[in-house]
């Protein structure tokens, strides 16, 4: 459809990166994609053919099934359906070694914890998750406070009733502290302008005011190993 051709459109930097990121750590035996739009799942079958690749989706049941993706044509696969904020998955402790969170932490209503500690559950020690996040303290952030706009990527209530928007977006010291908190050692962090091209102007008044400019990307990715169960399931950083 339009609206399908004209999200991959807008979201074809951010899909390249983390493709990008992935692709480092295959061959991998299991693959998960949490909020799964079934792209990375047929890009991930056709870099390692071996991999069994599953997906999960939003639901207030938990439930398993095979269907075609939502976006027609990529074929038949397995999803998991439910809600890691009230429930886990219906999937067995350590089933997977590569995880994919792209995009959706950031979408939680109530409890992001929630959300790291039953991929931490599901995945194996040493198995890696890689999460895709908007960065609030982004180029592209700062000069929209700057000019007295929003600076959050999607804050819009929607006026059908969904709830589908962001609730909070993230720093990357935020996103470290909570990753580290659900038991995961950080491999690697970077940010990259998934919507925007840094503007000239915020680059010449961290220059000019000796702020860095590292980590100033509009999107967040990091990568991280397992190493032990969750260690703090409500860090003060998060919650009160």
């Amino acid at each position: 459809s339009d609206q399908q051709a004209q999200y991959l459109k807008m979201h074809r930097y951010r899909y390249i990166y983390t493709l990008q990121v992935l692709n480092r750590f295959l061959p991998v035996n299991n693959f998960l994609e949490i909020g799964s739009s079934g792209l990375f799942l047929k890009l991930i079958e056709t870099l390692c053919p071996t991999a069994q690749v599953f997906g999960t989706q939003y639901s207030n049941e938990s439930s398993f099934k095979k269907e075609e993706v939502p976006f027609r044509g990529w074929g038949l696969y397995g999803f998991y359906f439910g809600n890691p904020e009230r429930f886990p998955y219906l999937i067995s402790q350590e089933s997977f070694d590569l995880v994919l969170c792209a995009e959706v932490i950031e979408h939680m209503t109530i409890d992001p914890m929630a959300l790291l500690a039953e991929i931490n559950r599901i995945l194996v020690v040493g198995g890696k998750v890689v999460i895709t996040t908007p960065n609030i303290v982004s180029s592209r952030s700062i000069l929209a406070s700057l000019e007295h706009r929003m600076p959050f990527n999607f804050y819009a209530f929607n006026t059908s009733g969904s709830a589908d928007r962001h609730n909070i977006e993230y720093s990357p010291e935020l996103l470290v502290e909570i990753v580290k908190a659900a038991g995961f050692e950080i491999e690697e962090l970077a940010t990259s302008n998934a919507w925007s091209l840094p503007d000239q102007r915020i680059e010449k008044i961290f220059s000019a005011f000796n702020f860095s400019d590292e980590l100033r990307g509009d999107d967040i990715i990091v990568s991280d190993i397992k190493t032990r169960d969750v260690i703090q399931r409500y860090p003060d950083i998060l919650y009160i």
